[in-house]
């Protein structure tokens, strides 16, 4: 886990001086990934199995704005606690999303209801 997160913070560090000068604020990454999550889950579900792999693909992208949040709001001195809690519970609410939407997308191509 400490490479992968090592790994993800090298990528990400980069690209904080960039939205730190665009005028990005860290609550609006944070907006973005929860909604960006919400229509990744409905297409996971309920489109077609390759725009679902592409949305799923996609998101992997998304995932590395959680690694520039943080960074992004000490910079800009903007750190609240309560932001910090929300994207923790952020992290299992969505992976318990992920599971649910993979696992609905499952039992509607498989026409099983014992599935």
């Amino acid at each position: 886990m400490e490479r992968k997160e090592k790994f993800l913070r090298n990528l990400a560090n980069p690209l904080v001086g960039s939205f730190y000068k665009l005028g990005i604020s860290p609550k609006s990454l944070i907006f973005f990934r929860m909604l960006f999550v919400l229509i990744t889950i409905f297409t996971i579900i309920f489109a077609p199995l390759l725009i679902s792999f592409l949305f799923v693909f996609l998101y992997q992208f998304v995932f590395l704005l959680d690694y520039i949040d943080g960074s992004l709001a000490r910079k800009r001195e903007e750190f609240k606690e309560k932001w910090n809690y929300l994207d923790f519970i952020m992290h299992y609410v969505f992976s318990v999303f992920f599971i649910l939407a993979i696992s609905l997308r499952i039992l509607f191509d498989s026409n099983n209801i014992f599935y």
